[in-house]
Order: structure tokens, then C-alpha cells, then sequence
């Protein structure tokens, strides 16, 4: 099957350049206003939780026909009656929501959980954790992880349901196993990884900045499965992969931020406005082998060199770079690598954290 990515190219490179200035998440601030003093009494953990189910119930789930990836939220101007909700959202709610969506941004999150058990295995092992759990933090911090999961998961299905109505059987199918399921095939896998991607992204942390991970080595067994019985083609790949770049683009702003000023839409408008997702190709092994696949290269070839910060991949650690495809060859900064372990260090750390079912304060 040939798949033509024209569009989801077109669209992308198009509101990067021409989105208006202005253009605002417009739900994401009406639904945040008329939370601002829901659940006060609850625990942020909980409360956490509770503003993101009902985000992503009342948020719409727009689909275009060209879609391979469901995720898109609704950037567009306010009226004049919404810019006064801006304005004194900016002065009043943004404390008050802020105290309950803390700060998450520029984070790795342990992504081979995510496809190793889905949202059902994070789920599962949540629930068991909490059957054991004494401390009372504890319980309260896992609390609200299962309603985080449930949200994702109940957007999901949201998200298959309107593919079904627009006759799109194949999108709405992986959307529920997304949803439901251990992802047992590439596509569904990355859906997922997409989702949780986009939820953080969209509708939780201004500023995102998150790193989406080594997905050339995540994926590769989902990758291998697939071409080995039959059910992937490299085609398919690519064109989900060059998708996958899309609608992280979509998600974006204009200007930048260390600028500023009245040509940049600012994180208040946008949350994502001027924060790409960092991606990692490439590499070596735990023994300090190669761990360049097939993979690899298709996530290479499809990178856009039209897209705004077009250079979706670094070289963080010596070696980084060993027998990576010449799109991804680079330097390796000074400082980079003291940098990296750092950030994988804190990455262990909060990973043990939250296995032991402990909140942050």
C-alpha cells in the first residue's frame, strides 16, 4: 500500500509559519477556568487527576481524514469575552491551577513501561502497589495515578469512537487496543506513546520539553514482529513515522520563547508553544555496541528538513553517534554528557520513587 503523507506535511509546515500569533487553546482554557476552584479539598495527587478526566472528557477529539495518529487540540483566536477569561486567568487561576498541574516539563518518562505493559499493565501494578501500601502519602500519590490512567485511557476510547463515526476502522482500532490493551503491534505502540506524549504536552505542562525516549530501540521488537510475519511493511512505517513528526509540529506555536515580545504566542496560550520533543536514535548498547537498526534509518529518512528545528536527534554520549545514519552525525558538545547522566540519574531516581509508591511533595 502507498501512503501519501502530502497533507499531514502541507498542514504541519503551514501552522508552524502561519498560526496566528494569538491562536490559543481555547477549551483547554474555558474547561481550567471553571476548574479553578473545583476538588479544593481533595490532595493534589488526587486533584491532579480529577482536573485531567475532566479535561480530557470535555475536550473535542478532532480527526482529519489523512490522519494515521489521532491527537490534535483546538489552537485558535479568542473573542473578545474569552480574552477577559484570559486575562484574569493569567492573574488569578494560573496560581491555583498551578498549585495542582505542577510543573512536569523537561522529563524522560520510563517509555519501555509504557509499551511493555500499556495503560492496563500501569494500571494493574498501581492498583497492586496500592494493596500494599501503609504509608498514607503513598496511597494518595497512587490514587491519583489511576485516575491520571483512566483519563488517557477513557480519551483514548473517545478517540476510536470518533474514528468510527468518520469510517475510519482501522484508526479506531488501534486507538481501543491503545487503550485497553498490552500494545502488541507497532502502530499501536506508538499511538500510545504519542497519546501520553500529546496529554502532556496539550493539556498538563506549559513548557513541556519532554524526551520521547530511544524509540529506534523501544519499538524495534514491535518493528521486527511486524516485517517478520508479514503484518508491517517499511512504507506503513515511514509513513507513521513522518506523522508522528507532523502532529508533534501541529502541537507548536509561534516565535520563540527566549525572545518573546508580540510575536510570540506565549506558554500561556499555547502550553507547547515553543517546546519540541526531544527524540533519541541511535547509540550504543549496555556493552558499548551499535544499537543502530533498521529502525533507525527509517526514523532518519523521516525527518522533514522544512519543519521548524527540523533536527529531531543529538549525540549525547560518546559514542552516540557509532554507526548512525549521516542525518543524525553531530559533535558532541562540551558539557553534554556530564548533562545527560544527570538528567538519567534524576530519570532512575523518581522511576524508583514512583515504584515504591511515593509521592513528590
Amino acid at each position: 500500500m502507498k501512503y501519501d503523507l502530502t497533507k499531514n506535511i502541507e498542514e504541519a509546515g503551514r501552522e508552524l509559519v502561519s498560526r496566528p500569533v494569538k491562536a490559543t487553546t481555547a477549551e483547554l482554557l474555558l474547561i481550567q477556568y471553571e476548574l479553578r476552584n473545583k476538588y479544593r479539598d481533595r490532595p493534589q495527587p488526587e486533584r491532579y487527576g480529577l482536573y485531567l478526566d475532566e479535561i480530557l472528557e470535555k475536550v473535542s477529539v478532532p480527526l482529519e481524514k489523512y490522519d494515521l495518529i489521532a491527537g490534535r487540540s483546538i489552537h485558535r483566536l479568542l473573542d473578545d469575552e474569552e480574552e477577559k477569561i484570559f486575562s484574569t486567568y493569567n492573574k488569578e487561576a494560573t496560581l491555583r491551577i498551578d498549585r495542582t498541574m505542577l510543573d512536569n516539563g523537561h522529563i524522560i518518562y520510563s517509555w519501555e513501561d509504557v509499551v511493555a505493559l500499556g495503560l492496563c499493565g500501569l494500571k494493574k501494578r498501581a492498583e497492586d502497589t496500592l494493596a500494599k501500601a501503609e504509608n498514607e502519602d503513598s496511597r494518595i500519590f497512587l490514587k491519583g495515578a489511576l485516575l491520571v490512567y483512566g483519563a488517557i485511557e477513557k480519551y483514548l476510547l473517545r478517540y476510536s469512537e470518533k474514528a468510527k463515526e468518520l469510517g475510519m476502522a482501522e484508526l479506531s482500532e488501534v486507538c481501543r487496543k491503545a487503550a485497553t490493551e498490552v500494545p502488541n503491534d507497532f502502530r499501536t505502540a506508538l499511538q500510545l506513546l504519542y497519546t501520553v506524549t500529546f496529554v502532556q504536552c496539550s493539556y498538563i505542562t506549559k513548557n513541556p520539553t519532554v524526551t520521547v525516549g530511544r524509540l529506534d530501540n523501544i519499538l524495534y521488537p514491535l518493528y521486527k514482529r511486524g516485517i517478520e510475519d508479514g503484518s508491517l511493511t517499511n512504507g506503513e512505517v515511514s509513513a507513521l513515522i513522518t506523522d508522528f513528526y507532523c502532529k508533534h509540529n501541529l502541537n507548536m506555536g509561534r516565535g520563540e520563547h527566549q525572545v518573546g515580545g508580540e510575536n510570540a504566542t506565549t506558554f500561556n496560550r499555547i502550553y507547547n508553544f515553543d517546546a519540541p520533543q526531544y527524540l533519541m536514535l541511535a547509540g550504543t548498547d549496555e556493552n558499548g555496541n551499535s544499537a543502530v537498526n533498521e529502525l533507525t534509518e527509517l526514523f532518519a529518512e523521516a525527518i522533514e528538513p522544512k519543519f521548524k528545528k527540523s533536527r529531531h536527534c543529538r549525540p549525547l554520549l560518546q559514542g552516540y553517534g557509532q554507526g548512525a545514519p549521516q542525518a543524525l552525525a553531530y559533535p558532541l558538545p562540551k558539557g553534554f554528557k556530564q548533562c545527560f547522566d544527570d538528567v538519567l540519574q534524576r530519570h532512575r531516581h523518581h522511576k524508583r520513587l514512583y515504584e515504591n509508591g511515593t509521592s513528590r511533595k
